[in-house]
C-alpha cells in the first residue's frame, strides 16, 4: 500500500514539473532559424548603433521585423567585418564588428483566415 501511494506521488510530481517545462513554449508555436541573418544585404550587427542594446534585444527586434513574435535563441559571430545596424542606414566597418551567427525566431500558428482586402469588401 505504501509503495502504491509513493508511486502516485512521484507520478504527480513528474507531471507537475512537465507542465512547468512546457509552459514557456506554446503548442501552436513554430520556429525558424536565420543563419547569418542579413539586413539591407549585409550581415546584421550584434549591437545597436548607439551600443546600448545587444544580443537578444536586437534579435527580438529583427524577428519582429521579419513578422515573427520574438526570438528565443541567438549566437554571436565575432569579427565578421562589415555589418549593418538594425533600423538605421549605419554600418560597422572593420574586423572588430560582431554579427549574428544564428537567430531563432518564434511564430504562432493562427487558424484565422487573413483579413480581406478593402476592394473585396466593397
Amino acid at each position: 500500500m505504501i509503495l502504491f501511494r509513493d508511486a502516485i506521488i512521484i507520478l504527480a510530481l513528474f507531471f507537475l514539473t512537465l507542465g512547468k517545462a512546457n509552459a514557456e513554449g506554446n503548442r501552436d508555436d513554430f520556429y525558424r532559424n536565420f543563419w547569418s541573418p542579413k539586413y539591407h544585404a549585409l550581415q546584421l550587427s550584434y549591437c545597436s548603433m548607439d551600443g546600448k542594446s545587444c544580443g537578444m534585444e536586437v534579435a527580438n527586434a529583427y524577428c519582429k521585423v521579419m513578422g515573427y513574435k520574438k526570438a528565443n535563441k541567438e549566437i554571436i559571430a565575432h569579427n565578421v567585418g562589415l555589418t549593418h545596424y538594425l533600423g538605421t542606414n549605419g554600418q560597422c566597418k572593420g574586423w572588430e564588428c560582431n554579427g549574428f551567427k544564428l537567430i531563432r525566431c518564434v511564430g504562432e500558428i493562427n487558424n484565422k483566415p487573413p483579413e480581406g482586402y478593402a476592394y473585396n469588401l466593397r
